[in-house]
């Protein structure tokens, strides 16, 4: 009879312990924590506080129709001409020019005279004459020198800009001019010397001046 209430009391005391190991699993997140995944670090770059500079492109000169373009690798130039006229060059290095070319309008005429001293005598008869001399160093146009013809003289001197350049403007007559006039700008940038100078004669060619400046208007440095 003892050993039938000492196999009830095992059974209960080992019911007691299975009831109490359920309720404690149940309770108990065991499954969350196994099944939780281990953090990732995601690291964020810091942003970059630098400043990118971009520098502002010089304004590029869109082609008038009826025009083209003369350059010069010597001088780092470019402009735009009537796409008629013709173009005479001499490139590389004579003494300080780095440059020199001539275009002309295919009706241009001039006349080179002496009077009777051998003095020179230039007639502009037609058309225009366009020269773009460029020498290395830095030279003052000069236009003092006028004796001897009555014509002689500066007629118009003004500052103008070119590409970004500040640049001397003149139109004036030539000691050895007797016929026409002439107009010349005059810049210095890295240090050379740009003098251009366009020879016309206004009574042939009414709208010199304007055909000089849109040429003007079309120059660009290369460098």
């Amino acid at each position: 009879m003892k050993s039938f209430w000492t196999i009830i009391i095992i059974l209960l005391a080992m019911l007691f312990a299975y009831l109490i190991v359920a309720y404690i699993q149940d309770w108990w997140p065991w499954e969350a924590v196994e099944n939780t995944p281990t953090p990732t670090v995601t690291v964020t770059p810091t942003p970059s506080t630098s400043t990118s500079v971009t520098p502002t492109p010089r304004p590029t000169h869109t082609p008038v129709p009826g025009t083209r373009r003369v350059s010069s690798s010597a001088a780092n130039f470019e402009l735009f001409v009537p796409s008629d006229w013709i173009t005479n060059r001499q490139e590389g290095k004579i003494g300080k020019q780095i440059s020199y070319i001539e275009v002309k309008s295919p009706d241009f005429k001039s006349r080179n005279l002496k009077d009777a001293n051998g003095n020179a005598k230039i007639y502009y008869d037609d058309g225009a004459l366009l020269m773009i001399n460029v020498v290395s160093g830095t030279f003052p146009q000069r236009h003092d020198s006028y004796s001897g013809n009555p014509r002689a003289g500066i007629i118009e001197t003004k500052q103008i800009t070119i590409d970004g350049v500040s640049a001397t403007y003149h139109i004036f007559v030539h000691p050895t001019v007797y016929q026409g006039e002439l107009i010349d700008t005059h810049l210095t940038y890295k240090n050379r010397t740009y003098l251009l100078t366009f020879a016309y004669n206004p009574s042939t060619l009414s709208n010199g001046i304007s055909i000089f400046d849109n040429i003007l208007d079309s120059f660009r440095f290369l460098d």
